[in-house]
């Protein structure tokens, strides 16, 4: 029994599955190398490390596009300052206008003229008759080293007009170095005001009264080289539209005006009264009740 006891035993051993440690230890001559640690955020490659592919769903660089781009250049700053450009101007332009203005024509008569005549070495203004202006044109011109207009005695104006334009683009504040835009603006201011006078050589300042509303008055600027029908036109605009529908009549010192005479024909200058008056016409007074208003 004992025989038989071992051999049922042994046969149970063989029947079992080796342990772990029943077998050999593996062979570590070929993994000698340690068990690295996964890398960490900073030893991440960049993406300009990883290899490119010719896909066409990645977005393209090019050699360019890595660069980094120049900061913009400067721009240079103004070297002269407004009080610097204002005292240039006044040195170099207004000390060659002239030293007296004569007055026009059209304002002569008018109270206290005298006192709005332009002083020396001022531009001209709306009160200085048309060869002043031309002359004060002449003198800016050639002090901008622009000669054009010789003789002033000769030059009409819109030759004035067309010398002035010229001038006027050679010295735009847009077209000239940063360092002198600030005088450059001030030429510009002088010679539009220069345009501007020779525009309203001919304008004046006039009164309007009606005969029927004694309490009515205002001032209407008018062109004495326009027609009285022009005239008549731009006082329906500004004034009253019934106006221009024939109903009134304009006078100046109980001379009526015709329609296809100019203004100047009549002696008009600044100050003039236009007096308007009802036309036989239109009697009904409620046509004009409310003029003016």
């Amino acid at each position: 029994q004992q025989q038989q006891h071992e051999e049922n035993e042994k046969q149970r051993q063989q029947q079992q599955p080796k342990s772990s440690s029943q077998y050999p230890p593996p062979n570590t001559q070929h993994n000698s190398t340690p068990a690295q640690a996964p890398p960490s955020h900073s030893q991440v490659p960049a993406p300009s490390q990883y290899p490119q592919y010719n896909s066409p769903y990645m977005p393209q660089h090019s050699a360019h596009s890595s660069a980094p781009s120049a900061p913009p250049a400067p721009q240079p700053s103004s070297s002269v300052s407004a009080e610097d450009a204002k005292s240039l101007f006044n040195a170099n332009i207004l000390s060659s206008l002239p030293q007296s203005h004569s007055i026009r024509s059209l304002s002569l008569g008018v109270p206290g003229i005298e006192a709005r005549k332009a002083q020396p070495s001022e531009p001209c203004n709306r009160y200085c008759s048309l060869d002043c202006i031309t002359r004060c044109v002449a003198e800016i011109l050639a002090a901008l080293d622009r000669p054009e207009l010789k003789s002033t005695r000769n030059a009409s104006r819109d030759q004035c007009r067309r010398e002035l334009k010229k001038a006027k683009v050679a010295f735009h504040p847009d077209k000239c170095d940063s360092s002198l835009a600030l005088y450059h603006l001030e030429v510009s201011k002088a010679l539009n005001e220069l345009e501007m006078r020779l525009s309203e050589v001919t304008v004046v300042t006039t009164q309007l009264r009606v005969a029927s509303e004694p309490s009515f008055e205002c001032r209407v600027r008018a062109d004495t080289n326009v027609t009285t029908r022009a005239f008549r036109a731009q006082l329906a605009q500004e004034v009253d539209a019934a106006l221009a529908d024939g109903k009134m009549e304009i006078y100046v010192e109980n001379n009526m005006l015709e329609d296809e005479k100019p203004l100047s024909h009549y002696g008009v200058k600044d100050m003039t009264v236009f007096m308007l008056k009802k036309t036989q016409e239109c009697s009904a007074p409620s046509d004009w009740a409310q003029f003016g208003a």
